[in-house]
């Protein structure tokens, strides 16, 4: 019994943790427009009903991949296993997670630092359930917000400003298929010389 402890105490030992990257975003600030229906006439815009409001995309983003697979990328996009969490604000009342997105994808382009780099990078999540939606892409600087009856988009290349990667707190580690396969013929082995013990008395 305590050679059985053994050996899955050294298998557990043996699992590779990996810890999740992590990429922040912080956008520049455009204006939120509400809807034409009830708008004062000096605040019909091109955009809808100028509110005076204003937002800013902030949040980040989580990916499991290993650094090495994120560097020097071209327009590659996440694939959705891939991403372990997120959470996006236009600080001004909409915040989308992964919790409640419906839908989100993630397009990079990173150097190979693994830095997301302009312009061929871009995300977008939705809420379905409430219309909620926020993105961000750089090949046209453009970010847009979606929700609480306000919409706002902003064409400038500028200001959209990128960080990371970070390594995060590592999820719950994951055996490889080689380090099971090494732990079940080391237990195959261990039967078969406790077998022979007991014929051999």
């Amino acid at each position: 019994m305590r050679i059985l402890l053994l050996i899955f105490t050294l298998f557990l030992l043996s699992i590779p943790m990996r810890a999740d990257e992590t990429y922040t975003f912080t956008g520049a600030t455009f204006d939120l427009y509400g809807p034409l229906s009830g708008c004062p006439i000096g605040n019909i815009v091109l955009g809808g009903c100028y509110t005076g409001l204003t937002a800013n995309i902030t949040g980040s983003f989580s990916t499991d991949l290993a650094l090495t697979s994120l560097e020097n990328l071209f327009e590659y996009q996440i694939p959705n296993s891939d991403v372990t969490a997120f959470s996006f604000t236009n600080n001004a009342g909409v915040s989308i997670s992964n919790l409640d997105a419906t839908y989100f994808d993630f397009v990079l382009s990173t150097n190979s630092q693994a830095q997301i780099i302009d312009p061929n990078w871009g995300f977008g999540i939705q809420n379905s359930n409430n219309g909620d939606g926020l993105g961000a892409g750089g090949t046209i600087g453009a970010e847009y917000s979606e929700g609480g009856g306000l919409s706002g988009y902003r064409g400038d290349p500028t200001g959209n400003i990128w960080s990371g990667p970070v390594k995060g707190s590592a999820p719950a580690p994951t055996p490889e298929p080689g380090t099971i396969l090494s732990f079940l013929a080391a237990l195959a082995i261990l039967g078969f010389v406790r077998r022979r013990g007991k014929e051999a008395a």
